[in-house]
């Protein structure tokens, strides 16, 4: 499995260090022990909710970053995060793109 990078559109500040992208790696079982993931059923098909919460400490275990750094992304990269998280454990696929 390869992993998948996620360039922000705001780079955020992990000590001295500006960061602008996250490099993912593939998720293992490991990884989701202690987060809460909620399913939902839609009428059309199946929908997974992952709350920032969850979606930080996830990706903390992909990228090694503390979940209080990657707090500091701006809105629409903490969605593309949540996005991208949700739709490769949907769908079995790690980057969730055919």
């Amino acid at each position: 499995m390869n992993s998948t990078v996620i360039t922000l559109s705001q780079p955020i500040m992990h000590g001295q260090t500006e960061i602008t992208e996250l490099e993912l790696r593939p998720i293992i079982g490991k990884d989701m022990i202690g987060l809460r993931f909620e399913i939902s059923q839609r009428d059309n098909g199946v929908g997974l909710i992952i709350d920032a919460d969850t979606a930080f400490k996830l990706a903390y275990k992909l990228t090694g970053i503390p979940a209080g750094v990657l707090a500091q992304m701006a809105a629409p990269d903490a969605t593309a995060l949540s996005v991208e998280l949700q739709s490769f454990l949907l769908s079995g696929r790690w980057t969730g793109k055919d």
